[in-house]
């Protein structure tokens, strides 16, 4: 009898995590049913499995196990059922830190009260504030301070590859807008000062090089009739520090931009004629001139925009790119041709709601209830992660979590970020050539400041 009744609690059990695991695994009521199934489940086969042992012994060592012998036996399976249990238990909690938790939070990403991005952290598992200093409809300007220690980590002389002992990074970020909250002018200013201890493999040894850094970008969008203009000016400053000065006293290089390392300009030409908003596209980048055609028209219900590569001014065979964009009033599609490829893929338009971020539509849960204490925020899980929303003062900030137990950057991992611009989320948002003249990089669509603001003149029409 009892050997039916365990089949029929496992098949039971199986069935409630099979319905559990359709729903969204963030949602409490199903976070909470599942592991207090799986927990009866393994309590049940602990003790039917220790019961089976003890009726064995017992049946087997009755002559022994009588009388006095017997209640402590008896003590003693009570005790080790316990201690299965509570094993049972911290093996469960370690899954759920490891698995289901949403861990550190490696990122964060800051959004103007327009929606547009503005900041992301420079460095992993950082997170500071931004210090506004000018906030209206006209301009947004804020400062950002990283810092990174580890004088007093000892490993650093056995390494054998440099690390980075301390550092301090200062960005500040100046945007000007249009109408509309369309972003004409960003501006970025990010410099750092920091100590390597570098390893030379000649000498076997480790030397302490100091270090200031800094760059320098800047986007700037003309709007005229007709006409937009595009410019991207870069440029950088490196040298090293022989004096004792204090690693957090430096201020931003004066660059005067005179041959900046980079000296980019697009011309975009558009005609509206109510019906639809044609436009041309001029890139020139270095020496090369690049050209892109392309339309925005009203369809039935949304938006659609195009952008279609022109393959003359390419010398590649097939053409890199064409993109449909159709903006919908809830969501957001974008359609990528590459040669014989068609990747699709929707979103949500962020800039339009409270509670969630966009997101693959088919690898997305959008949850309403956590089990993460949280008020003015939602956690979205999907395709390109988990990430927490927060509403702030100057827009949002989207906390973006890993799943693992790390808290900081290691000494090799915090040399890489200091002196690999790859690794700065902003530098590489902010690279507005085509084909990325539509930023789908993380699990937002933005689109280039020329597309918002011809999309807001095809629509006022």
């Amino acid at each position: 009898m009892l050997k039916y009744k365990l089949i029929y609690f496992i098949i039971l059990t199986i069935i409630l995590l099979g319905v559990n695991l359709l729903l969204p695994p963030y949602y409490q009521a199903t976070f909470l049913i599942r592991h207090i199934v799986i927990f009866i489940f393994i309590a049940s086969v602990i003790i039917v499995l220790v019961k089976s042992l003890y009726n064995w012994l017992t049946n087997k060592y009755q002559h022994i196990l009588n009388g006095q012998r017997l209640k402590i036996f008896n003590v003693f399976t009570i005790v080790f059922i316990g201690l299965l249990l509570f094993t049972a238990t911290i093996i469960q909690n370690e899954y759920i830190e490891r698995y289901e938790s949403a861990g550190s939070v490696e990122r964060c990403y800051h959004f103007d009260a327009y929606g547009n991005y503005v900041h992301g952290s420079t460095l992993a598992f950082q997170c500071p504030e931004l210090n506004i200093t000018v906030q209206n409809s006209e301009r947004f300007e804020f400062q950002v301070m990283y810092h990174v220690d580890h004088s007093d980590d000892d490993t650093l002389k056995d390494l054998t590859h440099s690390t980075l002992k301390e550092g301090y990074i200062k960005i500040d970020v100046t945007i000007r807008y249009h109408d509309n909250g369309v972003i004409e002018n960003y501006t970025i200013k990010d410099s750092r000062q920091f100590a390597v201890n570098q390893y030379d493999r000649d000498l076997d040894e480790h030397q302490t090089r100091k270090i200031f850094s800094s760059r320098y970008l800047e986007i700037n969008t003309d709007f005229n009739d007709g006409t937009i203009t595009q410019t991207k000016k870069a440029d950088r400053h490196q040298r090293d520090i022989y004096d004792d000065r204090d690693l957090s006293d430096f201020e931003h290089y004066p660059f005067s931009l005179e041959s900046p390392v980079l000296d980019h300009e697009i011309m975009l030409l558009y005609e509206d004629d109510n019906d639809a908003l044609t436009f041309e596209i001029h890139d020139t980048f270095y020496d090369e001139t690049l050209r892109y055609t392309g339309q925005i028209e009203a369809m039935n219900d949304y938006t659609s925009l195009y952008i279609i590569t022109n393959p003359e001014t390419l010398n590649i065979d097939p053409p890199v790119f064409d993109i449909h964009v159709q903006l919908f009033e809830d969501k957001t599609y974008l359609e990528n041709f590459r040669a014989d490829n068609h990747i699709a893929e929707a979103f949500r338009p962020f800039r339009d709601t409270v509670d969630i971020i966009q997101f693959g539509e088919d690898s997305t849960s959008y949850v309403e209830n956590s089990i993460y204490d949280r008020e003015e925020f939602s956690i979205s899980e999907g395709g390109y992660g988990t990430f927490r929303i927060n509403d702030t003062d100057y827009g949002r900030k989207v906390q973006d979590y890993y799943f693992t137990s790390d808290q900081a950057l290691s000494p090799r991992e915090a040399y890489q970020a200091f002196t690999n611009d790859l690794m700065n989320p902003d530098m590489d948002h902010f690279q507005f050539n085509p084909p990325r003249m539509i930023y789908t990089q993380r699990p937002w669509l933005e689109l280039n400041p020329m597309f918002e603001y011809l999309i807001n003149e095809f629509e006022s029409n």
